[in-house]
């Protein structure tokens, strides 16, 4: 299916950019924009509502499900849990979530790591190859 259309069911909140989405399920499919196929929205099932539009960035995978597969930023107990990122089934490429500023840097307060985009925790040490 060219716009990745996937029904996600979420049994808490979690936070995407912009919104937390209550429990639920929800449609999650690329916009149909000419050129940019990292465009994510976010529906309600019967895509009547829309929750959110996203920009994504390419994220990769070393192995395919077959199932959707989400990714979700690390995050304090009692808070929604952040989307980081969302794959199609059978595809190793996906779509990492891009968070304004301001909300990026309140999750990685809350979650003692370092810059927007997640980075390494504190108390990790830097992988080494």
């Amino acid at each position: 299916m060219w716009n990745k259309k996937t029904f996600l069911t979420f049994s808490g909140p979690v936070q995407v950019p912009g919104v937390t989405l209550p429990a639920g399920t929800y449609t999650f499919k690329l916009a149909d924009l000419t050129g940019n196929r990292h465009v994510v929205q976010i529906f309600d099932k019967d895509e009547k509502k829309i929750y959110t539009t996203i920009l994504a960035i390419p994220d990769q995978r070393l192995e395919p499900s077959d199932k959707p597969v989400v990714l979700f930023s690390e995050r304090p107990a009692g808070t929604p849990q952040a989307i980081k990122a969302w794959f199609y089934p059978g595809e190793t490429i996906g779509n990492e979530f891009v968070y304004p500023k301001s909300q990026a840097i309140r999750i990685a307060k809350a979650t003692h790591q370092i810059g927007p985009r997640g980075g390494r925790r504190h108390d990790t040490p830097p992988l080494t190859r």
